[in-house]
């Protein structure tokens, strides 16, 4: 027998009813760059890429003020895959951790976020650029990326 809560409540009025949490995700973006990186070692162990393994990192002040010396003006997103694929010089993704999309519940529009607002202005420069540039969530979604990525045609 499924009972509502309200239902539930006026049968045992007495006793608070067990809220059930949403289970918050404990899989960091730094976890997912590290599985993906792991991946393509495995995977594809001739394609050069890298990451920017210090984005979320606390770093010491002056180790801080030196990568951001060193750092362009726009963003510098997670993932560079230096391989050419027809029309594309490379691929670039912004990671996002599971459930953690930079858009709205329509999938277009963009959250307002200053921060979303400068990593997709990166990719719009990347993508003018001739370089395939999007955000992606999660491991399983940024697989699939790469995935249909590297099986575009060789220059």
């Amino acid at each position: 027998m499924n009972l509502t809560k309200k239902q539930l409540s006026e049968l045992m009025p007495m006793h608070s009813l067990p809220v059930k949490k949403r289970e918050k995700s404990t899989t960091t973006e730094s976890k997912v760059q590290s599985k993906v990186s792991k991946w393509l070692r495995h995977n594809h162990p001739l394609l050069y890429f890298q990451t920017d393994f210090a984005a979320g990192l606390h770093l010491p002040i002056n180790i801080a003020t030196i990568r951001a010396s060193q750092a362009p003006d726009m963003k510098v997103l997670d993932i560079t895959i230096l391989k050419a694929r027809k029309p594309y010089h490379g691929l670039v993704i912004e990671l996002k951790k599971d459930g953690e999309s930079p858009f709205l519940k329509d999938g277009i529009t963009l959250k307002s976020n200053n921060h979303l607002r400068s990593q997709n202005q990166s990719i719009e420069i990347l993508r003018g650029d001739g370089y395939y540039a999007t955000f992606s969530v999660g491991f399983d979604e940024t697989i699939l990326v790469i995935e249909r990525y590297l099986s575009l045609p060789i220059w």
